[in-house]
């Protein structure tokens, strides 16, 4: 533990686990400042830190942890040693940290996955408003056709006529009706501004819903029929988060825990080409899928889908079912999104020649028909790239010669604990995923050859 590089700790954003053990007043006093200022650290505060430590480092055994920490000199006050209600409370506190993904293997596996669907459809966006005028309202609401649905432009959030009906129940405008009361004022009539909306000439109207990267917000309609059809673009371009001046510094774990999973350098290259272009061309599909192949787990591919998770935040199916292709089942998890990630996938079985089939097109398709579980089907611009895991040589039913599927066997030797540790005490900060998305921002796209190369 005391040998680890200490996950943020190696950035500078968190106190070495040395200065935790030892209670190096003068490091901790710059993480745990206290309030009253009559110590130099909130012991407490760095108690905790180190609680944090020792779970990973046990695996959340909470007699271990407490005989761990019971020997560190910051433990040694009387708070710690003589206090078995605190030291519970420290301890507890620590295992059931939604922040300890990482320790028993299956239940951190199991974690970790629940967390990156939620992070991968976590697009953010502006609140609904509880009142809008009919100005509002001609600015940022578009009628739909089919459907007859309602989308607030600001936020992309889509409702149908009932449902909009409720949601702008609040906004009420009052008309002038024409006639005066006894007292010679004008009669005003309270109307809802919805329905004043809906009539107005002057609204913005389409035929069908869209998400077209890169397209303009009023679109062709991929479905087009006839002479035509209008559509509003659902796409959100991905936010650019601003990168510390050590960007370099955080930038170093990703580009190194790449050259771990996929250790020959030309597929490697290769393979950063291809996220670049997820970032740098969103509108493009290359036309092609990763699959890695391991013969062993724990060596850190989940962690990697877990950083792309974050960097593409919003615009991810993490552990999506490949289901969704090979069977053409319900695939509303796949609308909206840049890259999807499988966490095992092995298919095949008395459907393996159909499933091939299935997944070629699929792979390749220039739109994709959405059909979601809940909610109406509309059509989008295909552009989901796909990085699938195995354990498993045939995981997946292609021939050998299809250029669609790149295949790149990953190490059987995982790296040590320490290096996990770093990368899992570094995953959730935004600023590692700010920084991967500039790193690989950084690359620029030559046309030409259709691949992308570094400057």
């Amino acid at each position: 533990m005391l040998a680890s590089k200490g996950g943020l700790a190696a950035l500078g954003v968190a106190p070495p686990i040395t200065a935790l053990w030892n209670g190096d007043a003068v490091e901790l006093g710059k993480f745990f400042p206290d309030d009253s200022g009559k110590r130099p650290f909130d012991n407490s505060a760095a108690e905790q830190a180190l609680s944090h430590a020792a779970a990973f480092f046990t695996g959340c055994n909470p007699a271990r942890m407490e005989r761990l920490m019971s020997r560190a000199p910051l433990c040694q006050r009387d708070k710690w040693q003589k206090r078995g209600d605190y030291r519970a409370r420290t301890i507890a506190a620590a295992i059931a940290d939604p922040n300890r993904k990482y320790l028993d293997s299956k239940w951190r596996r199991e974690q970790r996955l629940a967390a990156d669907i939620v992070i991968g459809d976590d697009l953010p966006t502006p609140p609904l408003p509880t009142f809008m005028t009919l100005d509002d309202m001609r600015r940022d609401l578009v009628h739909v056709g089919f459907g007859s649905q309602i989308v607030h432009r600001p936020s992309k959030t889509i409702r149908s006529k009932e449902d909009a009906a409720s949601e702008y129940a609040a906004s009420v405008t009052e008309l002038d009706t024409g006639k005066l009361d006894k007292d010679g004022n004008p009669v005003m009539k309270r109307h809802q501004t919805l329905e004043l909306w809906r009539r107005d000439a002057s609204r913005t109207s389409v035929d069908v819903l869209t998400w077209q990267p890169e397209r303009p917000e009023i679109s062709h309609a991929l479905e087009m029929t006839g002479a035509g059809q209008r559509a509003y673009n659902l796409w959100i371009p991905p936010r650019l988060l601003a990168a510390p001046p050590n960007w370099q510094d955080w930038a170093k774990p990703f580009i190194d825990h790449v050259a771990y999973l996929v250790p020959i350098e030309s597929e490697r290259t290769r393979f950063l080409q291809w996220l670049a272009h997820i970032l740098q061309r969103p509108g493009e599909l290359p036309h092609t899928c990763y699959l890695m192949i391991a013969t062993r787990t724990g060596i850190g591919r989940g962690t990697f889908a877990s950083i792309l998770t974050e960097v593409l935040r919003g615009y991810v199916a993490a552990n999506a079912d490949v289901g969704m292709l090979l069977d053409k089942s319900f695939n509303g998890r796949l609308a909206g999104k840049l890259l999807a990630t499988v966490d095992e996938i092995r298919e095949g079985g008395s459907q393996r020649w159909q499933q091939q089939e299935n997944f070629k097109s699929a792979v390749v398709e220039e739109v994709r028909h959405i059909n979601p579980k809940f909610g109406r089907q509309h059509v989008e611009r295909n552009c989901c790239r796909w990085l699938l895991f195995s354990n498993h040589l045939d995981a997946l039913p292609f021939d050998n010669d299809d250029r669609r599927v790149i295949v790149i066997e990953n190490p059987t030797v995982p790296a040590q604990d320490a290096w996990f540790e770093y990368l899992h005490g570094i995953i959730d900060n935004p600023t590692l995923s700010a920084v991967c998305s500039i790193t690989l921002r950084r690359w620029t796209y030559r046309r030409s050859s259709r691949a992308i190369v570094r400057p």
